[in-house]
């Protein structure tokens, strides 16, 4: 992991690409695939968050050893704090159903809206996954459209 612009912030090399990892205080704060993106792009979405990075190396350490440790099949349970400043109610509730889906099941877009009591409310649940500012650790690719595809891939 090599560190770029904020100690707060820091680099990890994966099978998928480059995650940048941003802490604050002893929470993680945000995973970005930054594939085909400034770093400009990622810390002014962390900006409209209204996140303040924290500079606390031993935290960003952390977080990046559980995501090394995932990624190699070492892990299937995050000990990380969230922080989800900034995000929505709604998105807040999706994210916490979607963080009980446990290692190896999958639920449907369905699943989640009527678990949170919103059934009608699919297509608002995959909006709210789409800004999951951690993913992985809440793990929003483990939920899938109601005909088995995943919702993010290109039909």
């Amino acid at each position: 992991m090599t560190n770029h612009r904020s100690r707060a912030s820091g680099f990890l090399d994966t099978p998928v690409g480059q995650v940048m990892i941003t802490v604050t205080g002893a929470s993680l704060a945000a995973i970005d695939f930054v594939s085909g993106r400034s770093v400009g792009d990622v810390e002014e979405n962390l900006v409209r968050r209204g996140i303040e990075p924290s500079p606390d190396e031993l935290v960003l350490a952390a977080v990046a050893g559980e995501l090394a440790r995932y990624i190699a099949g070492e892990l299937r349970t995050f000990t990380s704090q969230t922080d989800l400043t900034g995000i929505s109610d709604f998105t807040r509730r999706v994210l916490a159903a979607t963080a009980e889906i446990p290692y190896g099941e999958t639920r449907t877009y369905g699943e989640i809206a009527q678990s949170i009591g919103s059934p009608g409310a699919t297509q608002a649940v995959g909006n709210a996954l789409g800004a999951n500012p951690v993913p992985i650790v809440i793990p929003c690719h483990r939920v899938i459209r109601g005909d088995g595809r995943r919702g993010w891939w290109p039909s």
